[in-house]
């Protein structure tokens, strides 16, 4: 399942739920992007992985992208 996640970088929960998520499945993400936002006010990345991994992410941090849009 592709997603694209965007955190605020100031908000401190965002980023810890992002950091861990990738931590837990990493070993089942097929892609991770580069970090393509500006990394001083947002982080964005481009996944694709298991829907279990994106569906525990809050959907707060789930964006609509190209990436995503396969339609």
């Amino acid at each position: 399942m592709r997603a694209t996640i965007c955190a605020d970088v100031y908000e401190e929960d965002e980023c810890a739920v992002i950091e861990a998520s990738f931590d837990r499945w990493r070993d089942r993400l097929s892609f991770v992007s580069a970090n393509e936002g500006c990394g001083s006010c947002a982080d964005i990345w481009n996944v694709d992985g298991p829907g279990e991994a994106i569906s525990e992410l809050p959907a707060k941090v789930r964006a609509v992208s190209d990436w995503t849009d396969i339609s």
